[in-house]
């Protein structure tokens, strides 16, 4: 879900208004309707968001975040993953090396992070990166359920490998 594209500022650092606004009604639509909405935000969706997002959704019983985690319905257990493998453009709230001898891409500019204080600038993302943990460290962090044939996993940027 990248709630930048419906801001008309282009301001993401008012991604808030949206959650409030549009997503909370949009989701009372569907716990109305009783229609499970399994969801989480995506890449250009800013962390310092997150515990607010998973606030409204709660305010929901039909409205799941499923932000690195498991749900079941109707048989079927949903994995949720919201990293993405590393890019060249500069939020990188949500990346990651996808592995160990990750190989990045030519960057367009410095890393930004996002902060309840605006952003922060991050001088060497490649040493940045090294530090937190891989795609493939996250994946294996995830609930791994028994039956594989039932189980559907949300992952917003599959590995490169693994």
């Amino acid at each position: 879900m990248a709630v930048i594209c419906y801001l008309e500022s282009n301001d993401l650092f008012r991604q808030d208004k949206f959650i409030n606004g549009y997503l909370d009604d949009h989701f009372a639509r569907f716990d109305s309707a009783g229609i499970y909405y399994l969801c989480y935000l995506g890449n250009d969706d800013l962390r310092i968001f997150d515990k607010l997002f998973e606030e409204t959704c709660n305010k929901y019983s039909f409205v799941v975040c499923l932000t690195q985690r498991k749900f079941e319905v109707g048989g079927y257990k949903f994995v949720g993953m919201n990293w993405v493998v590393d890019y060249p453009f500069r939020l990188k709230d949500r990346c990651r090396m996808d592995t160990d001898d990750y190989m990045f891409q030519e960057q367009f500019g410095k890393g930004l992070l996002s902060t309840p204080n605006g952003w922060q600038e991050i001088d060497d993302w490649f040493t940045y990166a090294k530090t937190l943990p891989t795609i493939e460290e996250e994946l294996n962090q995830l609930v791994c359920p028994k039956d594989m044939a039932k189980s559907v996993y949300v992952i917003h940027m599959p590995p490169n490998r693994l």
